[in-house]
């Protein structure tokens, strides 16, 4: 900028007012040219002089945001950058060919922009991505690049082994382990920035003051407390290969003992789908629900939850985007004889290497067997021409049954039989061990049927006051 002048420095020459704004969150002070001005003059301002046909320009809403979020899907990542100092059009130009590039050459898979502002929509990725670059925000060195595993003492030749051992070792955990894990984590991030410590924060007082600033200010249960501690003391071993002082620290442990004292009673625990209760939800869709055909398979999914001890996502999954290499298929239930079916359980919580698992399913002498219904469901979608790589379970759509449609369908079910009491989707799994139990089932065959990998499974057994006569 230059001047003040006293004199005009051309002969013909337009003035446009400038004033200063101040942003409303950052503070900051930003310049204001109004090249509308004059208003309502016959003297014309610069913007009535720009030809609206070749600089008029259209912004993006947020209808366009909502729908690429859609396209992404559940899970989704959204990511804003702001280039400062943008000007109208022909920065908008430049920014146009900037999200080119991220589309076409980076493989980002959504990209718009206003303006400076960018919103980046990418689906859902491996969580282990996500814990392997939350090195830089540790400060943890290593020379395979941003980690939070701690240093490899390795020279720039092994770096790429190096990065490969580390992911390989993320891999060993399961994505919803990983994906808690990075949801404790944030937390605690999260409250060390809020009392502006250091991101490396981790002493026992920093740990108990944290506990104490999740119950008391932010109302969580000490149970997602455990948790969260569990995301740190999993973070604190990747980065230093030793378990965090705080687990079992005679502090903390007291802590969270008195603060599970001052809590109300936690809600009844969700009650056992048992043999009884079974019946009669099998007995509402026989009698007819929604369709013959999805009544059918809904009732077989009952009997194969229940009679395989399975948990909801080993038979509908919570992903609606169907993947016949990982999700269960019409291949996987054969008939090995007159009595008996084998399921084939590609891979669980206690399987993540995909060794696979048999669940037979036996013809019983009762109303619940599980034979009958599944070799009419079986026949009826040959009939209609399904190939063995299919959906075992469709939805009314002819989409995969997820987790979300077959928890509506199992409430409402519920509904209809009367069955009184708190139960969820995994009720099947509780009843199965607690039907088990009483049918006088050894405690290790039990486990051996619900696949344990620990004496947990003494936790999914409900006892009544039968069970002590």
């Amino acid at each position: 900028m230059i001047g003040p002048f006293k004199h005009p420095p051309f002969e013909t020459f337009r003035i446009s007012p400038i004033g200063v704004a101040t942003r409303k969150y950052s503070a900051k002070k930003h310049l204001i040219t109004d090249l509308s001005s004059p208003h309502k003059s016959e003297t014309p301002s610069i913007n009535s002089l720009i030809p609206a046909k070749d600089f008029s320009m259209q912004y993006v809403t947020i209808d366009h945001a909502i729908s690429l979020i859609c396209l992404a899907g559940r899970g989704a990542w959204l990511a804003k950058a702001d280039i400062v100092n943008a000007s109208p059009k022909i920065f908008d130009s430049l920014f146009e060919g900037l999200c080119w590039i991220l589309v076409n050459n980076f493989k980002l898979p959504y990209v718009l922009h206003l303006l400076g502002d960018f919103l980046v929509v990418t689906p859902s990725s491996p969580p282990h991505y996500e814990v392997q670059n939350l090195g830089s925000a540790l400060g943890v060195p290593s020379d395979a690049g941003p980690t939070v595993f701690g240093r490899f003492p390795v020279d720039s030749d092994l770096a790429h082994l190096a990065s490969a051992a580390q992911l390989a070792i993320l891999d060993g955990f399961a994505p919803r382990t990983l994906s808690a894990y990075l949801a404790g984590w944030t937390r605690f991030q999260s409250f060390l920035q809020t009392f502006h410590l250091p991101l490396t924060a981790a002493d026992i007082s920093t740990i108990c003051s944290f506990i104490s600033y999740n119950r008391t200010t932010k109302r969580v249960r000490t149970t997602s407390i455990l948790t969260h501690l569990t995301s740190i003391n999993f973070f604190y071993k990747l980065a230093t290969g030793f378990p965090h002082p705080a687990r079992g620290h005679a502090n903390v442990t007291t802590l969270l003992k008195g603060l599970r004292k001052s809590e109300p009673h936690p809600p009844p625990k969700r009650q056992p789908l048992t043999t009884d209760l079974l019946l009669r939800c099998a007995l509402v869709l026989r009698s007819g629900c929604i369709a013959p055909a999805f009544d059918l398979s809904l009732e077989c999914m009952f009997l194969l939850a229940f009679f395989g001890f399975l948990r909801c996502s080993e038979f509908a999954p919570s992903s609606s985007a169907f993947d016949p290499t990982f999700h269960p298929t019409l291949s996987d239930v054969v008939r090995h004889s007159e009595d008996l079916f084998v399921f084939t359980l590609r891979r669980s919580k206690t399987d993540q290497i995909g060794a696979s698992f048999p669940i037979y399913l036996f013809r019983l002498n009762s109303p619940l067997s599980p034979n009958d219904p599944r070799t009419k469901y079986l026949a009826a979608r040959y009939a209609s021409n399904a190939s063995f790589s299919d959906p075992l379970f469709l939805t009314e759509t002819g989409q995969m049954a997820t987790r979300f449609w077959f928890s509506a369908h199992f409430r409402n079910v519920l509904r209809l039989s009367g069955a009184p009491g708190r139960f969820s989707i995994h009720s099947f799994r509780n009843g199965a061990a607690t039907s088990a139990a009483r049918a006088g089932i050894p405690d290790r065959v039990i486990q051996v049927l619900g696949r344990w990998a620990s004496i947990s499974y003494r936790n999914y057994i409900r006892h009544n006051i039968e069970d002590f006569r």
